[in-house]
C-alpha cells in the first residue's frame, strides 16, 4: 500500500511531500530484514493513541523500521523483542521515525507507534525492510 501511495504522489489529504519521502525511503530501504522482505502497515492514531505491529526479523541481518506521520505532530516509535525488552526507539519531537538494529536471533519483534500530540490525531505509514 505504501508503494502504491508513493506512486500516486499524494497521501491522505494530498500530502505530496510525504509521498516523496516514502518513495525515497522505499528506494533506499536496504537489505531484507524480514523473511518476506519489505512489509507495510498504516493507521490512524487519535491524540495520545498508540498501536502495535509485529514482524519477524532475521538474525544478523540489518533491520529497519520507518514510520511517517502525515502533517505535524510528534509520532514516536519503540521496538521490543518477543519478551518486550526495548531494542531501540526514536522518540524525538518529529513526525518521522527510524529505528535500525541487527537482531542477534530470528524472532518476532513488536513495533509500537505512539502519537504524543494531545491536540489532534495523525495518520501514519510504517515500513520495514
Amino acid at each position: 500500500m505504501v508503494a502504491e501511495l508513493a506512486e500516486n504522489g499524494t497521501i491522505e489529504l494530498g500530502d505530496a511531500a510525504l509521498a516523496g519521502e516514502i518513495r525515497q525511503r522505499l528506494e533506499t530501504a536496504g537489505t531484507r530484514g524480514t523473511p518476506s522482505g519489505r512489509t507495510t502497515a498504516s493507521g490512524y492514531l487519535g491524540p495520545g493513541g498508540s498501536a502495535t505491529w509485529n514482524a519477524t526479523f532475521l538474525a544478523g541481518q540489518y533491520a529497519r523500521v520507518d514510520v511517517y506521520g502525515s502533517g505535524g505532530g510528534d509520532v514516536d516509535l519503540y521496538v521490543y523483542d518477543e519478551n518486550w525488552n526495548e531494542i531501540d526507539r526514536d522518540n524525538d519531537a518529529t513526525n518521522w521515525c527510524i529505528d535500525e538494529w541487527h537482531p542477534r536471533w530470528t524472532g518476532v519483534f513488536h513495533m509500537k507507534v505512539v502519537n504524543y500530540s494531545s491536540c489532534y490525531g495523525i495518520s501514519y505509514q510504517l515500513v520495514t525492510n
